[in-house]
């Protein structure tokens, strides 16, 4: 959450072992992506690197928070579709 558009290499990184499936903007200050699920093994082990360069702690977790159309209720904004695999958002 306070990497704002600092977090794209990390995205790029990741898309080296796991495939990317859509990126959202929060309608705040960050960018969510969602990736194919990674094997127990290598979930561990980038659960380990996440946290200790920033990202969401939560980033592992089957949540839903950050919705493309949603309208996030302390700013009035929407969250955006950056990305979505196999066509431009």
């Amino acid at each position: 959450d306070t990497l704002g558009e600092s977090v794209f290499p990390v995205f790029r990184w990741l898309r080296q072992v796991l495939k990317l499936k859509a990126v959202v903007y929060s309608g705040g200050k960050s960018f969510h992506a969602w990736f194919q699920t990674p094997p127990d093994d290598l979930r561990a082990e980038l659960k380990r690197i996440a946290e200790s360069i920033g990202l969401d702690k939560n980033m592992f977790t089957n949540s839903t928070t950050r919705l493309p159309g949603a309208i996030r209720p302390e700013s009035g904004r929407n969250q955006d579709l950056v990305y979505l695999e196999g066509r431009n958002a």
